[in-house]
């Protein structure tokens, strides 16, 4: 008997077989392409995002987080007048409410150990004059080169910043805080709501 050979390509059979069309043969290729320029869009900004951050100075910016710790307290502090607001060059001193306590907070600049220091007095109206009671609470805020106070005073014609302030002065308007952390100079004015 003989044998019959089939052709190799027949219409028949490629009309039965699976086989991918033009039109989908686009759509992958475009579908593939948005997602990746999406991943490859992702990964850039990765590496961007990689090279500003490793640029930037760490210990510059704790020196904004610890001065927010001095903000955060200069707006909550409150008008007592027996224990009053008080400011130098290197210190500031200033009432606030503590949970249930009234308190003193002392913030000192120690040029030469070259730190911020708070120190926190718990006080008692009831004690003679109001004097704070036991051993103040000492936290160590900040390191810095230089770091000075001023104080703004509203109560003239024109708002003047002023180096010292004195207790029968009342609320001072705002505090300055300027210095140098590695050579590199900073400035932040913390403004006080109820004055």
């Amino acid at each position: 008997m003989p044998l019959k050979m089939k052709p190799w390509f027949s219409l028949n059979r490629a009309r039965s077989e699976k086989a991918m069309t033009l039109v989908e043969v686009m759509m992958a290729v475009t579908i593939f392409s948005i997602v990746f320029v999406a991943a490859a869009g992702a990964f850039f900004s990765g590496v961007k995002l990689w090279g500003r951050i490793s640029k930037v100075d760490a210990p510059a910016m704790f020196i904004v987080v610890d001065l927010q710790k001095l903000a955060k307290d200069l707006r909550q502090a409150v008008d007592i007048p027996l224990i009053g607001f008080t400011g130098a060059e290197r210190e500031l001193s200033f009432p606030v409410i503590d949970d249930i306590h009234v308190a003193r907070v002392v913030y000192t600049f120690d040029p030469n150990k070259k730190e911020l220091v708070r120190k926190i007095h718990m006080f008692d109206p009831a004690a003679q004059e109001g004097r704070p009671e036991g051993d103040p609470v000492i936290t160590k805020i900040l390191q810095a080169d230089e770091m000075t106070f001023s104080y703004l005073d509203r109560s003239g014609q024109e708002p003047e910043w002023q180096d010292a302030w004195l207790k029968d002065k009342g609320m001072f308007r705002a505090v300055r805080v300027e210095g140098a952390f590695k050579g590199e100079p900073f400035t932040k004015i913390i403004i006080l709501p109820q004055a």
